[in-house]
């Protein structure tokens, strides 16, 4: 920046953006025309005005006077000299002028007295007032004339405005520059200092600041650097991110496309292939009806003109043809087809395809598309090496486990965190809040997914809750095993909605797809199916007590996956069962002591151990 710029910028004021009125300086060394700083301080304070906060660096002073604030000689001087250099035409003589009327070219300007001086007024000036600082007016640039006056600023003699003698003493109590008459006067008895030794070491002190400031640059300049070098990286990363997810999702748009593309052909294929089969039969029905017409249209003109003679001759072809209409005739057309829809399901790692199934119409009233198999059997052993009371699954790595009255979170089946105490049961509600039933009370527990604490509902008309689901409604399912009963909860309001009595203890819950409640009791070895009927419940007792094919031993956790298929713990058999909506029925064996069941995102069971451990079982295909 030329002298110019850098002068004019130091001699503006911050708030006003105009030349320095009266300008005034701040604690913090930042200075503003005293009306300004008049402003500043009304608009900072409501009840009192003794605060203002700098306009630049915010910091806040306890300012009473403004009048009482330090004018800074420096800044007055080059205001000054601003307005000198400035003049658009020669600066004229002021002693002249008012003496002698005359316009005379000025070539000095004495600080001390400011006025400007031509050539032979500043001969009496230097004789009669020696030691003044002037700047010189005549120069080949405003930039000359600039750098002469700012070198003849300290030359200035520092006048006491009350006895118009030199100051030349610092007090060091109150912080301001006297005069000696001033000193005995006013500051008698204070700590005093000459200026020029409190100027020296001032001057040291800014020595100091400069190099603390010049370091403090340096460390703003590399900060800034590396801040813009790391912007940049962010933005190229997150354009180049950007670019490969929209790349990505154009692939993963045109497979879904092709996916789908596949489906409907092979869908249209099939139904195209059955059409011309419906047309042929159609062709061959339209046909045999016409024929059936003829013959009848025959028949009654045969009844009604032929002669006797005739009629009893026909005995034989009217025979065959009462013994040919007298038969059964299957007209229904034997290649049907039906068209089974599964939808897609959309899930936070992943989307699960739909599929079409073109297929004979099944005699039987369950739709489901998955059909069992014996699959592979993976461990993994958990951290906490305790029973697991319950289990869900919320993304396909992240699961919630049950072990000593504790929750934990698992990635897989990586121990993140534990959190809540005496609790039982647990569920998955919207927005994957969790909620939880606990040992001995009638509290349900609502935790969000990264197990922070969000609120508890009682309910004081329940006393052992132990299972608990959530509808399709926006309610909990809470069973209480000190009453037997299975309460429906509004979430919205904690009223109770619904009331249904048990012959059994609903230790464990789960819901079908159809509002089935699915309730197992482990003291009564028993699992029941709860179903209504408009208005009607009906419970109906699945498997016995025993060790055989569809019995139980302690039954635990239950579950159900979207094909409708019920996966019981038989704990104490050492198998999980499977339960098709067909009433198929099989085991998954070789597991000790399953306790809890759930089924994980990518589809396969998920069963919790007596001993800590979990097992991820392959059990379904599509057909």
């Amino acid at each position: 920046f030329s002298m110019e710029t850098r002068i004019s910028d130091i001699i503006t004021c911050k708030i006003c953006f105009k030349v320095f009125k009266n300008p005034k300086t701040l604690p913090c060394l930042h200075t503003y025309c005293h009306k300004c700083l008049d402003k500043l301080k009304a608009d900072e304070n409501e009840e009192t005005t003794s605060k203002i906060k700098c306009h630049e660096c915010e910091k806040t002073h306890v300012i009473m006077d403004i009048d009482e604030l330090r004018e800074s000689i420096l800044i007055k001087t080059l205001v000054e000299i601003s307005q000198v250099t400035s003049l658009e035409s020669t600066p004229t003589c002021k002693t002249c002028e008012v003496k002698h009327g005359k316009d005379v070219e000025a070539v000095i300007r004495c600080f001390d007295c400011k006025k400007n001086l031509c050539a032979e007024c500043q001969n009496y000036h230097d004789e009669f007032a020696q030691g003044h600082a002037t700047m010189s007016l005549r120069g080949d640039t405003t930039k000359d004339i600039l750098e002469r006056s700012l070198e003849r600023i300290k030359d200035q003699t520092i006048l006491c405005p009350k006895h118009g003698i030199p100051v030349n003493v610092y007090c060091d109590m109150d912080d301001c520059v006297v005069c000696a008459i001033c000193y005995v006067s006013d500051h008698s008895g204070h700590v005093c200092k000459d200026i020029n030794k409190v100027a020296d070491d001032n001057v040291k002190n800014i020595e100091i600041l400069l190099t603390q400031g010049n370091a403090r640059v340096d460390d703003y300049e590399n900060a800034i650097r590396d801040t813009v070098e790391y912007k940049d990286k962010i933005l190229k990363e997150t354009n180049e991110a950007v670019a490969e997810l929209n790349e990505d999702m154009k692939q993963l748009i045109q497979s879904i496309k092709d996916q789908y593309t596949q489906l409907i052909q092979n869908v249209k294929t099939k139904g195209s292939d059955c059409e011309e089969q419906t047309k042929t039969h159609l062709d061959h029905l339209q046909q045999q009806k016409k024929l059936i017409e003829n013959t009848i249209s025959n028949l009654n003109i045969i009844k009604k003109y032929t002669h006797q003679t005739e009629l009893a001759t026909m005995t034989t072809e009217i025979d065959s043809k009462l013994k040919e209409w007298q038969s059964d005739t299957n007209l229904k057309y034997d290649q049907k087809i039906e068209i089974v829809i599964v939808k897609s399901q959309t899930m936070d790692d992943g989307i699960l395809y739909a599929t079409a199934e073109v297929c004979k119409p099944s005699t039987n009233t369950a739709k489901s598309t998955i059909s069992i198999h014996k699959g592979k059997t993976t461990e993994f052993k958990l951290k906490i090496k305790k029973r697991i009371e319950d289990i869900v699954a919320l993304t396909k790595y992240d699961i919630f486990t049950i072990q000593a009255g504790a929750a934990h979170i698992y990635t897989k089946f990586k121990l993140i965190k534990s959190f809540g105490t005496g609790l039982r049961r647990i569920a998955i509600i919207r927005d994957h809040t969790l909620v939880f039933t606990s040992s001995n009370s009638n509290t349900v527990h609502f935790f969000t997914k990264d197990g922070t604490h969000l609120k508890d509902m009682e309910f004081p008309t329940l006393k052992q809750l132990w299972g608990i689901q959530a509808t399709s409604k926006n309610e909990l399912l809470l069973g209480d095993c000190a009453t037997n009963t299975l309460n429906f909860i509004d979430m919205a309001t904690g009223a109770t909605v619904n009331i249904i009595d048990l012959n059994m203890q609903p230790f464990y819950l789960a819901i079908s797809n159809n509002e089935e409640i699915l309730v197992s009791d482990m003291n009564s070895h028993s699992v029941e199916v709860i179903a209504r009927s408009g208005n009607v419940l009906r419970a109906t007792k699945i498997g016995e007590y025993g060790r055989g094919p569809r019995q139980y031993y302690f039954p635990h956790g239950i579950c159900i996956d979207r094909a409708d298929n019920w996966f019981i713990a038989d704990s104490f058999n050492n198998r999980v069962h499977i339960w098709t909506p067909e009433n198929h029925f099989y085991n998954v064996d070789g597991l000790k002591h399953p306790v809890s069941v759930t089924i994980g995102k990518d589809s396969d069971l998920i069963v919790g151990d007596n001993f800590g451990n979990i097992h991820k079982v392959q059990y379904m295909q599509l057909e």
